[in-house]
């Protein structure tokens, strides 16, 4: 079987996220059966490779901040060089990772919920409960992220 998994690779493991997903990787490398890969945002470009699974690292650009439809292409464009039976999509912050989760593969696809974005987001005082940034963020949780996936895992505190 092959999985990928999308989301971020830590650059320091501190807890958390990052925790779960270098475990996540260090423990289904050792599977013979399966190939795992990882792709993810980073500081810079690079791979690592641990037996038949691969974490790629794609150098995050300033201009993709201002133009993410840049991030979505090349991401796109990573993915369509790995065969995957199946995608990971670790959290579901509004990211390419989720974007492109969503509305470009019709791969079967699983969710690790790590927290609500919009709830902690309006609690961190990054977003205001009536911007429309949080009510883009409400209307993708509710109407189209448990929809479109084939699994859903929450992991909350």
């Amino acid at each position: 079987m092959n999985v990928l998994m999308l989301g971020k690779w830590p650059n320091n493991i501190n807890g958390g996220v990052s925790v779960h997903t270098v475990n996540l990787f260090n423990e289904l490398s050792k599977f013979s059966e399966l190939k795992f890969n990882m792709i993810s945002f980073g500081d810079e470009k690079k791979v690592i490779k641990k037996g038949r699974s691969k974490v790629i690292i794609i150098k995050k650009r300033k201009i993709y901040h201002f133009l993410p439809f840049l991030a979505l292409l090349r991401l796109s464009y990573e993915i369509r060089k790995i065969d995957h039976e199946i995608i990971h999509l670790q959290g579901f912050n509004v990211s390419p990772y989720l974007i492109y989760v969503l509305f470009l593969t019709k791969v079967k696809k699983v969710i690790t919920c790590h927290g609500i974005s919009s709830k902690e987001s309006v609690a961190q005082k990054r977003l205001k409960s009536n911007s429309i940034h949080y009510k883009l963020l409400r209307w993708l949780e509710k109407k189209k992220l448990i929809k479109r996936m084939q699994l859903f895992v929450s992991v909350l505190n």
